[in-house]
């Protein structure tokens, strides 16, 4: 079976997205749902498209937890000078796929971070960061947090957007007691989207 392309149009400018169906962890077997266009990438994708340009132009933006790589896709096409997209291995060609398949792989590139684990040094440090649906589990926010302050420095914007959900009111608790501040921008249906700082 064929991986589903979605199209998806973002500041008049389309993308096709490619979602692997059948992508599973090598060890477990699980599907990998971050092989899926999400609803928050969406959103984060979509209002990323009606802010200044000069947010991502010139800039260096990663994307972590990147999954299908819609809001890095969307950094590239706005000017970011360089995108770089995470997540963990078995998502990296589904991802090199989505940056080829729109013509961006000359300013994405992919790469593997494990939060907690990998160096951010390999990625960043970044201008901004882009993260959707990832708060979900309050037991890999302190991993995350380690993450996030490896790419910071000074000036750096984190943009994150989430289902509202009561998993994710307990995952900024935890960010927020890690040093990080969070400052809700939008609000959309079940959908939320926080800019973040670290202190």
């Amino acid at each position: 079976m064929s991986d589903p392309i979605q199209e998806v149009e973002i500041a008049g400018r389309k993308l096709a997205i490619h979602g692997g169906q059948d992508v599973c962890d090598p060890v477990t077997g699980a599907a990998l749902t971050g092989s899926w266009l999400w609803g928050s990438a969406l959103v984060l994708a979509d209002w990323m498209g009606r802010l200044d340009p000069s947010t991502f132009q010139g800039k260096t933006v990663v994307e972590l937890g990147a999954g299908t790589g819609l809001p890095g896709l969307v950094a590239g096409l706005l000017g970011a000078i360089r995108v770089t997209l995470t997540d963990v291995g078995a998502l990296l060609p589904g991802l090199r796929r989505n940056a080829e398949a729109n013509g961006l792989d000359e300013c994405v590139e992919v790469k593997e971070l494990v939060w907690g684990a990998t160096s951010p040094d390999e990625v960043g440090p970044a201008d901004l960061v882009l993260m959707s649906d990832l708060f979900y589990d309050p037991d890999s926010m302190p991993s995350l947090a380690w993450t996030l302050r490896g790419l910071c420095r000074k000036g750096t914007i984190l943009l994150a957007a989430t289902e509202t959900r009561a998993s994710a009111s307990d995952c900024f608790n935890v960010l927020m007691g890690e040093g990080f501040g969070m400052f809700l921008e939008h609000e959309c249906q079940e959908y939320a989207i926080f800019t973040m700082c670290f202190h």
